[in-house]
């Protein structure tokens, strides 16, 4: 983690992020990281050809778009576990493993937490951290 200013802040997420950004603008960042992410998990797992296919099959038992995954993550993941069944649970690890470091974060397991629970989290790890640049940079130009 390098410290950005006087804040801890990962590299990843100053590089992705702006003290300008917009709200929408970080979470257009978020959803488009997950997605990816999401891609890449399949694709490693399962290979190009098969990650379409079941991806196509998770999608349509949902009624999900692609750029719809991320706000409809309790969808995706009930598509999950209707499509893969026990295998749902390897994807969403997996996910979560590649997700968090992209974006400088430690991942930790919690007792009791699900897929959709870590993503919610995330979301909030990161708005938080978003909202402490803005304040870091304002008490900076204000000279507080």
């Amino acid at each position: 983690m390098i410290m950005y200013e006087s804040i801890n802040v990962p590299i990843s997420l100053r590089k992705r992020w702006s003290e300008t950004d917009s709200e929408e603008d970080y979470s257009a960042r978020v959803d488009g990281l997950l997605l990816e992410t999401i891609g890449d998990v399949f694709n490693k797992v399962f290979g190009e050809n098969s990650a379409k296919t079941i991806l196509r099959h998770v999608k349509k038992s949902s009624s999900l778009k692609w750029g719809e995954i991320p706000r409809r993550i309790e969808a995706f993941a009930g598509a999950l576990q209707e499509n893969l069944g026990q295998g749902a649970f390897i994807i969403e690890d997996l996910t979560l493993e590649t997700l968090y470091p992209k974006l400088g974060l430690e991942f930790k397991w919690k007792k009791g937490y699900s897929f959709v629970d870590y993503i919610e989290e995330l979301r909030q790890k990161c708005s938080t951290i978003k909202n402490e640049i803005i304040e870091h940079k304002w008490i900076e130009e204000k000279g507080v």
